[in-house]
């Protein structure tokens, strides 16, 4: 399309900007892939420098998105050659979990797919890596933003594809039909970081896009609670909530509206290293796990459920599924019975002791000679500790035995569990 945008309202921001030159666009854009070419990251003055040579005027963000190409590197195959400003990029979605985001759609996508609010647009280039026949229209209130997600499809999936609206945020949700909608609100701009409250478009105007489509996706952070953050005209229980994890983060939460919902609650781990996944899902969130408490003696399996389970009120729901006790630790389960258990980190237990090298030691004989990595729940490490164990493991070979040292509080009292990963 040439760099050129639709606009939509004539009071609108868009309206306002839509005069820019295309053509600068376009140069600027080319400017981006020289200073790429040139060295891994050029420093701000040799960007200076050559863009004066060259009698270019750049955009206040343009040196940040050169920096925000490595990033980008990690989160698409042509990650380094996009466009982006920081804070797009760092909203930006990776790979694999944008593939698992767009998996829980069930049904086919039966007309266009609409982004609003698209930023950069690797949402964008993601679906349309898995749905490369399915139109496309993306829009966002930064007409900067737009051209940026214009440019990474012409470079990602060339000329033509997909239809860039501009729109103002007040007039949001306009009317747009499609078959799938997918938004991903801002999260922040520059170095401030907005909540729930106050992401752009308004978490209210973003959740009435589902009714001009027929299905919805929305990104959200990861600690959103659906029965707390939700209007109170939106019941959670129509919609399919899910947390995904990338490596030891919850990145993101999903919410998705469809005819033909699989289950209530879901989390997804991404293993950072090998790209495999570990997904558990449920449809009896409201139950409790009435299990009695169990004390963690010597040689207990001790469960830890991952992170993703926690922000997604899943953990209860989880242990009931697969027969753990709980303990009277928050969050720290026993297994009576063999095997592995689906997102959840599995230990056999050497014994408590109290918070220092020299009791641990004491505790069990063979974490003298182990290698030991500090664990947390709840309460952050203690450093005094960290460095304890750090100062110990100089002393270790590297491909010794490793022994994780989990650190619990309960009411006044502080104390260790020796743990080995089975």
């Amino acid at each position: 399309m040439d760099g050129k945008v639709g606009v939509i309202g004539l009071d609108s921001i868009s309206a306002r900007k839509k005069e820019a030159d295309p053509s600068f666009w376009e140069t600027l854009r080319g400017f981006h892939q020289e200073l790429l070419k040139l060295e891994k990251s050029p420093d701000a003055l040799k960007i200076r420098r050559l863009a004066d040579a060259r009698n270019l005027t750049l955009p206040t963000w343009f040196l940040g998105s050169v920096r925000a190409s490595e990033k980008l590197s990690a989160k698409h195959p042509l990650g380094r050659r996009l466009i982006a400003s920081t804070e797009a990029a760092e909203m930006a979605s990776r790979r694999e979990v944008a593939r698992i985001r767009f998996s829980l759609l069930k049904s086919p996508i039966n007309g266009p797919a609409f982004f609003p609010a698209c930023g950069a647009g690797l949402d964008l280039l993601h679906f349309h890596d898995l749905h490369p026949k399915t139109p496309l229209i993306f829009s966002d209130i930064d007409v900067d933003h737009l051209r940026m997600a214009n440019s990474n499809m012409k470079i990602t999936a060339g000329e033509g594809k997909g239809t860039p609206l501009c729109h103002d945020a007040s007039r949001l949700p306009f009317k747009c039909t499609s078959g799938y909608t997918f938004i991903d609100p801002a999260r922040r701009k520059g170095n401030e970081k907005f909540s729930v409250k106050n992401m752009e478009p308004s978490l209210s105007d973003s959740l009435a896009l589902a009714g001009s489509t027929e299905l919805f996706q929305i990104k959200l952070p990861a600690g959103f609670d659906p029965e707390r953050h939700l209007p109170s005209s939106i019941d959670p229980a129509n919609w399919q909530w899910d947390w995904i994890q990338y490596g030891r983060d919850v990145v993101e939460c999903v919410g998705t509206l469809q005819s033909s919902k699989s289950h209530s609650r879901g989390a997804h781990v991404i293993d950072s290293v090998s790209g495999q996944t570990d997904s558990w899902v449920t449809t009896s969130i409201g139950d409790s796990h009435q299990y009695e408490f169990r004390d963690i003696s010597t040689d207990s399996i001790v469960l830890i459920p991952e992170a993703s389970l926690k922000p997604s009120c899943l953990t209860q729901a989880w242990a009931k599924d697969h027969d753990l006790y709980p303990t009277s630790y928050p969050g720290i389960f026993i297994s009576e019975t063999p095997g592995s258990t689906p997102l959840g980190k599995r230990f056999k237990t050497h014994g408590k002791s109290r918070p220092s090298i020299r009791d641990i030691t004491r505790q069990f004989s063979g974490s003298k000679k182990s290698r030991l990595e500090p664990l947390s729940e709840g309460d952050r490490f203690p450093r005094d500790l960290q460095k304890s164990i750090e100062s110990h493991n100089r002393n270790i070979p590297k491909e010794t035995v490793t022994l994780n040292i989990l650190f619990l509080t309960l009411g006044k009292k502080k104390e260790v569990l020796i743990l080995e990963r089975i």
